[in-house]
């Protein structure tokens, strides 16, 4: 009696080809049908802009979104409302799936504190830059008389004056009181007409005056090189501020 009978070659073919389209159709399952269910494959929502949101306004967005959050830091930053969402990440039009944490960043409601820097004899423009730099805002510029212009003479906040080094919140509204060029002092206006621009240069600069436009009218019947006019206009006692600007016109080309 045999216990035993050896298949055929035919019939071995046909298991193992029964076999190997069993492995591949399971494997088909597990990419294409059981792995995309399981992972939401293909479902993806398009990250929206939360910049500029208020808090409260951003969590209703990202419900109706089925987008969670979570805040990573928080800043102060000048002239942004408290809990303005600052930035985000990812950044808005990525492609996220559903469920998916929005990390962001959003402005403090309680402005850290700042030494009050020193403005006072810098330039208007250094001033700026350092009032930026250090969060502060420049409310406003209030021109005095005095013969170094754009140069800041006082820092105030509330109408008093604050010393460099006074602890500040940052975003505190900063005047100042710069110079505009012109003394409090007076001199009589002189008289320019007939010099050459050189001899006007030594003029004003003994003055304290200030050389300003320089026009050439080349049509001039005067000699070139000469000056024709000027402005302020001369005449017998006109004064001028020390620091003050003179314009002038001078005959022939340039």
């Amino acid at each position: 009696m045999t216990l035993f009978k050896p298949e055929k070659p035919k019939d071995l073919l046909i298991h193992f080809t029964l076999i190997l389209a069993s492995f591949f159709i399971l494997l088909f399952l597990f990419f294409y049908v059981y792995l995309p269910s399981a992972t939401n494959h293909g479902e993806t929502i398009t990250v929206p802009k939360l910049e500029g949101m208020s808090l409260k306004e951003m969590e209703t967005f990202l419900d109706s979104k089925n987008l969670d959050y979570e805040i990573n830091d928080s800043t102060y930053k000048a002239g942004v409302k408290p809990l303005t969402v600052l930035n985000q990440h990812p950044a808005p039009g990525s492609k996220v799936k559903k469920n998916r944490r929005i990390y962001i960043t959003i402005a403090s409601d309680t402005p850290p504190n700042v030494k009050m820097p020193k403005l006072v004899d810098q330039s208007l423009r250094s001033a700026e830059m350092v009032l930026k730099g250090y969060d502060l805002v420049l409310d406003s510029i209030h021109y005095v008389s005095s013969p170094f212009p754009n140069l800041v003479l006082k820092q105030l906040i509330k109408k008093k004056e604050i010393l460099a080094g006074t602890l500040i919140p940052k975003g505190t509204k900063v005047t100042l009181i710069v110079g505009n060029g012109t003394g409090n002092d007076t001199l009589e206006l002189p008289n320019l007409v007939g010099m050459s621009l050189d001899e006007a240069d030594v003029v004003l600069s003994g003055l304290n005056l200030v050389k300003g436009t320089v026009k050439y009218v080349p049509d001039a019947t005067e000699e070139a090189g000469t000056i024709i006019s000027q402005k302020p206009a001369f005449k017998n006692g006109t004064t001028i501020h020390v620091g003050e600007m003179v314009d002038i016109w001078v005959a022939g080309e340039e």
